[in-house]
């Protein structure tokens, strides 16, 4: 529906400049505006009480209203189409759907290139339409803007274009803008399918970057694994208080993996910026966390319940042995020392 309704109405302006060409020429030829049958002269007030439509053009603005085979369309311009090829050109086509099921391939049929439409949901009528924005460039480069208002009936569809050369568009856009809060479409529907104007703010992290850290842990070097996307600085291990800290700074969302099997045993409690998160995962053995946090600088601390190993078993081995070698060579010396 969004894309049947975007063809429509760059088709529209393309009738439109077409229309505007052909009453320009009729008036060099002729001097006035032609007898043309179902084309009248139009301004001010407009009332079409077979589509239930009402609007108000801007004062001084004239044109006329004739029958295509889309429909009807009316074009007025400042000082009216008899004044000369105008600059401005503002359209209200009331399009039958019956008449119109198919957009056209190539509504500019290669005349101008328009730019990527901005469309926005806005209320005509009281009921949901849309607005389009575009700006077209012809063959010899002369850039023109057009806005367009869009709504429908169960029978036909409305819409409402300005367009005017780049450098005038926005000094002059104010007056369309008065005419469409004028408008007023009976049996108004609200148009399918809305454009999603919300704004993706969502901040995917980048790609993950794996490196080792070192950290000393009872006067040993131990590397902990580490994944980030961001640029991590200050990693440290702090036995006392069994933490591991570090700052994480980004322009984006961050993601950061951190494998503390070798160094830290769970659970464990993570804080950053000095506040107590839940926005990370662990794997299924519990030994790696996953952190994931906004764009910006933050600093983390991640708290466990022991330093692994605390007293690594090796040493502690050793020393068992040597405490029972000093224990038996005591008592050997002192059995030979007494005498019975």
């Amino acid at each position: 529906m969004k894309n049947r309704l975007k063809f429509f109405v760059i088709s529209t302006i393309m009738f439109s400049l077409t229309s505007v060409t052909m009453l320009s020429f009729a008036h060099a030829q002729y001097g006035q505006m032609p007898d043309i049958p179902q084309m009248k002269e139009i301004s001010g007030n407009y009332v079409n009480d077979d589509a239930g439509v009402r609007i108000t053009f801007p004062p001084n603005w004239s044109g006329i209203e004739m029958e295509t085979t889309q429909g009807t369309l009316v074009t007025v311009s400042p000082g009216g189409m008899s004044s000369g090829e105008p600059s401005q050109v503002m359209n209200l086509m009331i399009s039958d759907k019956a008449k119109v099921k198919e957009p056209p391939t190539d509504p500019t049929q290669g005349k101008s290139q328009c730019d990527t439409p901005t469309v926005k949901s806005i209320t005509v009528s009281g009921a949901d339409g849309t607005e389009t924005v575009m700006t077209c460039t012809d063959d010899s480069g002369k850039k023109t803007k057009a806005k367009i208002v869009s709504a429908q009936t169960e029978e036909r569809w409305i819409s409402v274009m300005f367009m005017a050369p780049i450098s005038e568009f926005d000094s002059s856009v104010g007056k369309f803008d008065d005419s469409v809060k004028s408008l007023s479409i009976l049996n108004v529907m609200a148009l399918d399918n809305q454009p999603d104007t919300t704004p993706d703010t969502t901040e995917k992290p980048a790609k993950l970057e794996a490196r080792d850290v070192p950290v000393s842990v009872g006067g040993e070097t131990v590397d902990v694994q580490l994944q980030s996307s961001s640029s991590i600085t200050k990693f440290g291990l702090d036995e006392d208080n069994k933490k591991i800290s570090f700052t994480a700074n980004g322009d984006k969302a961050g993601t950061t993996r951190v494998a503390l099997g070798n160094v830290l045993k769970g659970p464990f409690v993570v804080m950053i910026d000095d506040q107590v998160t839940q926005d990370f995962t662990t794997d299924d053995q519990g030994q790696t966390l996953e952190l994931t946090y906004s764009s910006g600088n933050h600093d983390f601390s991640i708290t466990g319940t022991q330093v692994i190993p605390e007293f690594p078993v090796a040493i502690a081995g050793l020393i068992a042995a040597v405490v029972g070698m000093v224990a038996i060579i005591g008592r050997t010396k002192l059995f030979g020392n007494l005498k019975y």
